[in-house]
């Protein structure tokens, strides 16, 4: 996709400022889909003046996986499954974590080399965490 430099009002000073196409470029590799709202100096003194953001919130909740109490920063409304930072950090890596009766837990990997030596489909191993036993 081609970028042109576009001409922005700051939120902060009122002044106009050029988002160019390489910044553009760039929020666009990182994914980000707002435009800036400040220019550069106020980007800047915002941040020279450790203005911080207050804290984040965080709500109980218990984690539909392991069992676990967590905390999160959301408030839990029931609907969805609440993850603790460490089953959530395992299904990012690419494990499906699915909650079984009385705490088991399935770890679904994909590509794991365990796999490959239990002769079974090579695309994925299958764990089974039983409450009872201990983590090594």
């Amino acid at each position: 996709m081609m970028y042109e430099d576009k001409v922005l009002v700051c939120a902060d000073c009122g002044k106009e400022f050029i988002w160019t196409a390489g910044e553009q470029e760039f929020y666009a590799e990182k994914g980000f889909t707002n435009e800036p709202k400040r220019c550069k100096e106020c980007r800047s003194a915002r941040k020279n003046t450790g203005e911080q953001r207050p804290p984040r919130q965080m709500y109980d909740a218990v984690c539909a996986a392991c069992g676990k109490p967590c905390k999160v920063p959301f408030q839990p409304s029931g609907e969805r499954p609440v993850y603790c930072s460490e089953c959530f950090a395992k299904m990012k890596a690419g494990a499906a974590v699915y909650p079984l009766p009385m705490g088991a837990i399935f770890f679904f990997n994909f590509d794991c080399g365990i796999g490959e030596k239990l002769g079974r489909d090579r695309r994925f191993t299958l764990f089974v965490k039983l409450p009872h036993q201990s983590e090594t």
